[in-house]
């Protein structure tokens, strides 16, 4: 089993990536936040619920440590957090870009 990795330079400190070797798991820290939901470029930007892992902390895994592009919706609003990476979509809004090693 490879070490983990934590990536904190993409993001601030309350957004953070870590990979091993079940893919690469993305980190939220949300304060009262109710429901989050991920969605991204790896599954057609599927909504998927991420996982309460603490009273603030937010979980989320997708598979392989490939490129992806991706945003969350908090209590029902999207949310962006501050990346390194970003691109326009095509609804005149943002996704972060995750990128291995970037």
């Amino acid at each position: 089993m490879s070490a983990l990795a934590v990536l904190l330079s993409a993001c601030s400190a309350h957004h953070y990536i870590v990979q091993s070797d079940q893919g690469t798991h993305l980190y939220l820290e949300v304060p009262r936040a109710r429901t989050v939901i991920f969605a991204s470029s790896s599954d057609a930007y599927a909504s998927r619920v991420a996982s309460r892992i603490s009273e603030t902390t937010w979980e989320i895994t997708v598979p392989g440590r490939t490129e992806f592009n991706y945003f969350y919706i908090v209590d029902g609003k999207v949310y962006l957090p501050e990346c390194r990476f970003h691109e326009n979509d095509d609804f005149g809004s943002k996704n972060c870009i995750y990128r291995p090693g970037g």
